[in-house]
């Protein structure tokens, strides 16, 4: 099993921000952002839901400082794997 990049500050970073209800760890989200139409999977080690760009330059700014690496995902119907 690989180790999450999410260490504790960076949890405590996003969730200040987003509150719990937008930040989530839980093996239910995680699952499904996990693929997209290539059918590819690679569970994430955390799900944001950010709302505005503000939010979205926020948690750049956390991953970056934590050296996390960042996937966008839009609705996964992607055939790249890009969401992967």
């Amino acid at each position: 099993m690989e180790k999450s990049m999410i260490n504790h500050q960076a949890r405590a970073s996003l969730t200040q921000l987003l509150g719990r209800e937008r930040y989530s760890e839980s093996m239910e989200d995680r699952i499904s952002y996990s693929y997209d139409a290539t059918r590819q999977r690679k569970i994430p080690d955390a799900v944001v839901f950010p709302e505005n760009v503000t939010e979205v330059s926020e948690i750049m700014k956390i991953a970056t400082a934590q050296r996390i690496p960042v996937v966008p995902r839009g609705a996964g119907s992607g055939l790249t794997g890009g969401a992967v």
